[in-house]
């Protein structure tokens, strides 16, 4: 399992120490009461970092974890519903404990009955129905989210989805990657 050094974690501090390290301490509690989070804010605020140490952590116990992309939905999603490989991540997505569904708002929805945006929020409200955890992670705010689906947005279902089960945080801005890189060419 990856181990993450807590002292490298310096963009958006406070919500690390004050929401997911407090989660993780609780993920079970949260897997009980179904209780997710909803981080977003601009790239490289540590959204996918702070995905990536909550679905560890989970991993570290008996429950189950899947992380997935919009993007890679999409894509899963034009392979085809025959596809093997295809079935048995929609079912594991399904089935685990806690899923995390990273960069909302970066594929394209071109109409209102988009088949993947159809898919994602029978997945999304499903997963609410059965208390199911979700975390997501998007550059988009909540306005954009809950845009119709024809205007680019998910709609006022997922919202609710969201909003009635996860715990909100907005990532201040700086982008940490290029911060680590110039601490790195200081280094040298």
């Amino acid at each position: 399992f990856l181990r993450f050094d807590a002292a490298r974690v310096t963009s958006n501090r406070d919500i690390y120490d004050e929401l997911v390290v407090p989660y993780m301490r609780a993920s079970h509690r949260a897997w009980r009461e179904g209780v997710g989070i909803f981080l977003h804010g601009e790239n490289g605020t540590g959204k996918t970092l702070f995905l990536s140490m909550i679905l560890s952590h989970v991993l570290r116990g008996p429950l189950t974890a899947y992380y997935t992309t919009l993007p890679q939905l999409s894509q899963d999603m034009s392979t085809g519903w025959r596809d093997p490989e295809f079935m048995q991540r929609l079912e594991l997505m399904l089935s685990s404990d806690f899923v995390a569904f990273d960069e909302l708002g970066k594929e394209s929805y071109a109409q209102k009955d988009n088949p993947t945006r159809v898919l994602f929020e029978r997945i999304v409200k499903q997963r609410f129905d059965r208390g199911q955890p979700s975390l997501f992670a998007s550059n988009a705010g909540p306005e954009a989210i809950a845009l119709d689906p024809s205007m680019g947005g998910y709609g006022e279902t997922v919202w609710s989805v969201i909003s009635g089960s996860c715990k909100d945080a907005v990532m201040d801005p700086g982008d940490f990657r290029k911060q680590h890189l110039a601490a790195q060419a200081k280094a040298k």
